[in-house]
């Protein structure tokens, strides 16, 4: 990998962590549905509606 394709990584995994903390967050406060919809923008249609 080339240093454009670090960076370019490196960004793409800090915004799937972020999503799955927010994730994760919202699990914590009991929001489902949110949780959900966070999970499916990591997942796409491989996410199973709960």
């Amino acid at each position: 990998m080339n240093a454009t394709q670090k960076l370019a990584a490196a960004n793409a995994l800090n915004q799937a962590r972020a999503i799955a903390e927010k994730a994760v967050d919202l699990e914590d406060e009991e929001q489902e549905r949110a949780a959900y919809d966070e999970w499916k923008k990591l997942f796409g249609n491989r996410m199973t509606r709960p």
